[in-house]
């Protein structure tokens, strides 16, 4: 699957839907796609750093996820940031 465009990850991260549905659904069915989302939109808006610490966070909790493989190729430095925690 493509990047979201620039446009597509800034109007994701906007609207507040990857913020507002873990208050309701912390544990929802896509709770795993959505965390994975959102370290991508991090990434496509250029925010990093916060993109290394949320696919970071989203590989300690879901270790086995084939996402990961998408995350570590479109976020370098994953590793980096988890080891610093």
């Amino acid at each position: 699957m493509p990047p979201v465009s620039r446009s597509g990850a800034i109007a994701t991260m906007r609207d507040g839907s990857v913020s507002r549905v873990p208050v309701y659904y912390p544990e929802g069915v896509l709770a795993e796609e959505r965390e994975a989302e959102r370290a991508l939109a991090l990434a496509d808006l250029g925010r990093t750093a916060e993109a290394r610490l949320a696919a970071a966070a989203f590989l300690r909790k879901y270790p086995a996820s084939p996402l990961g493989v998408r995350l570590r190729h479109r976020i370098p430095g994953i590793d980096i940031a988890d080891a610093s925690r």
